[in-house]
């Protein structure tokens, strides 16, 4: 479960240990670089913007869907795991579409 959480933040963000220069891309990375084509333009976005803008879209749709199925198959079983032992941990949580 952890290291499922973990591939998953990854995909998201910087890991918490990293230090100084890193080159990974990531849904953080897609969103800071089209925020800033978006917001240096004058006028309407050129095409680098608007293509930068489809992929941030497109890596936007693959994180949720990874989210998506990871509520949908490891954390359903890892509730219905622990829920056998009668402990009111978990609340009800709302996926993203």
């Amino acid at each position: 479960m952890k290291k499922e959480l973990a591939r998953l933040e990854e995909g998201f963000m910087r890991p918490a240990d990293a230090k100084g220069y890193t080159s990974e891309i990531n849904l953080g990375t897609y969103l800071y670089e089209t925020g800033s084509y978006l917001n240096s333009s004058l006028g309407d976005p050129g095409s680098n913007a608007r293509n930068l803008l489809e992929q941030t879209q497109a890596e936007v749709s693959k994180h949720v869907k990874a989210v998506n199925d990871f509520l949908s198959t490891d954390w359903d079983d890892f509730q219905k795991w622990i829920g056998k032992f009668s402990w009111p941990i978990f609340k009800e949580i709302e996926r993203p579409e």
